[in-house]
């Protein structure tokens, strides 16, 4: 059995946490084929397994067809935070280095709204970091940590790195 069959094999397993395992292995793994069968638990009833498909593909691959899917996913508040917190994470790796007034904006705002989880604010910080052309490298991101994001966050930065986006 290929490599190819085996993966699909494993991806029929009801186990939530082995099936969980099978779709990193196979987004490690840069294991294109299965895309389609990965996109199927886009819609899955397990938040993690939903979280495991869009950080494959969005955030692994990068594919551009599941831009679209991570940004719904992230705005979406009836999913899970730890969903939404990958999703922010995923839809932003699209406009690594970019400069993009328009992600940065859409980010900024997440960051900016105290209604918002904590690590979904942090991801979205980390985001426009890695968005700006901006030298970032040595500032502060998070870590996931229990350090409060309204600490984190460099400010007058993000107000640097908002002025400077295209």
């Amino acid at each position: 059995m290929d490599e190819v069959e085996n993966y699909r094999m494993r991806l029929k397993d009801n186990d939530i946490d082995r099936l969980h395992e099978t779709i990193f292995d196979i987004g490690k793994s840069n294991c294109y084929d299965l895309e389609k069968e990965i996109a199927s638990f886009l819609h899955h009833e397990e938040a993690d397994i939903r979280s495991a498909a869009i950080r494959v593909l969005a955030f692994y691959w990068q594919l551009d067809n599941y831009k679209d899917a991570a940004e719904q996913m992230f705005l979406d508040k009836s999913e899970p935070d730890h969903v939404r917190d990958v999703a922010v994470m995923s839809w932003g790796i699209y406009y690594y280095k970019k400069n993009s007034s328009f992600a940065i904006e859409k980010l900024y705002k997440i960051v900016c709204d105290k209604n918002e989880p904590d690590d979904v604010r942090a991801s979205a910080y980390n985001a426009i970091l890695s968005s700006t052309i901006l030298p970032v490298s040595d500032v502060r991101r998070s870590q996931g940590d229990t350090e409060s994001i309204n600490d984190l966050v460099d400010w007058p930065l993000l107000d640097q790195i908002r002025e400077v986006a295209r």
